[in-house]
């Protein structure tokens, strides 16, 4: 699919200045990475049901699989 067009039908692209023309995405597999405040981390567990929102959709919930592992921030892991 298709995201952003960059350059119009017709436009002239060149090799010399190298710029993106399109963005792709592929759609069948996204992946989502979220920030979760600490104090919420015990409420959720591996392989617990998840979705994900977006503005655009107002209240419209995706389906987004499970949560599938955990990962501390750098920035966590260097105040340890």
């Amino acid at each position: 699919m298709i995201l952003r067009r960059l350059a119009e039908v017709g436009s002239i692209v060149t090799l010399t200045v190298p710029a993106p023309v399109v963005t792709l995405a592929d759609l069948r597999r996204l992946e989502v990475r979220a920030e979760v405040d600490e104090a919420d981390v015990a409420a959720i567990a591996l392989g617990q049901a998840a979705y994900a929102t977006a503005d655009a959709y107002g209240d419209r919930r995706f389906p987004s699989g499970s949560r599938d592992h955990t990962r501390a921030r750098p920035q966590d892991r260097a105040r340890r």
